[in-house]
């Protein structure tokens, strides 16, 4: 129950706060079923990876990155994720809003919705609520037999873009803890992460779902206390990669 409430936080701080500080950690969870190793041509399709930029607190709040910046960030991220993709033998196509056409219907009507289903789902479900039987214990990366499911209406996916498997990708980066950050989100946080710190700090996520089996076959958080550098975040992802590639 505690791992459950970790990353439910975790995910909260990495897509709508970010302003708070957690913990070193690495938590990964994976179907049994899923494995790239024997598969012929490894394919993943990435939707809208998302790169969040928060400054230092301000009188008002933690202030966010300007757009110019966050979009260049954002460009570099997205080269890393291909390319250490593409060292583990994974070939990843990377579906940005920026390079969307207005008329790309297929993105509007299929693979924004299956990203918004993948984070809610992944908010709701949990491997050890469906595996009952399963104990997670102290190990960071476990396999489960059954995934969190999500809706069946996505599973025409895989022949039009070759694979089954569509992740939602993303880091958040902060460089301090926001002093006007809500007490008791912030009191909760600490109650569960106790050794929050103040410092530069990342949380990086990746969720991947099979729509053909209409479930989510693998997750992963990593909080890495440490600057945003290009040199960080491409031994992140390569060693991210190279999990999902095994």
């Amino acid at each position: 129950m505690r791992n459950k409430y970790i990353r439910n936080i975790l995910l909260f701080c990495s897509l709508i706060i970010g302003n708070l500080s957690c913990t070193s950690l690495l938590d990964i969870e994976r179907q049994k079923d899923f494995s790239l190793e024997s598969v012929k041509v490894k394919q993943i399709v990435c939707i809208n990876p998302s790169f969040n930029i928060f400054t230092q607190n301000t009188a008002k709040g933690t202030s966010t990155a300007s757009y110019s910046e966050t979009v260049k960030r954002e460009r570099v991220f997205n080269k890393l994720l291909s390319k250490n993709a593409l060292k583990n033998g994974i070939i990843l196509q990377i579906i940005d809003t920026d390079d969307l056409q207005n008329n790309d219907a297929s993105y509007f009507n299929y693979l924004a919705p299956l990203r918004k289903e993948i984070l809610q789902v992944n908010y709701l479900q949990n491997f050890e609520d469906i595996n009952k039987n399963v104990k997670k214990g102290n190990s960071s990366q476990v396999r489960y037999d059954k995934g969190p499911k999500i809706s069946t209406h996505y599973s025409h996916l895989a022949e039009i873009y070759g694979t089954s498997l569509f992740a939602v990708q993303g880091l958040s980066y902060q460089t301090k803890t926001n002093e006007k950050a809500s007490e008791s989100i912030l009191s909760t946080t600490k109650a569960l992460l106790p050794n929050v710190v103040d410092n530069q700090n990342m949380i990086y996520f990746t969720i991947i779902a099979d729509v053909s089996k209409s479930e989510i076959v693998y997750r992963e958080y990593r909080q890495v206390d440490g600057s945003a550098s290009e040199g960080n975040l491409n031994s992140i992802i390569y060693d991210s990669f190279k999990i999902i590639a095994n």
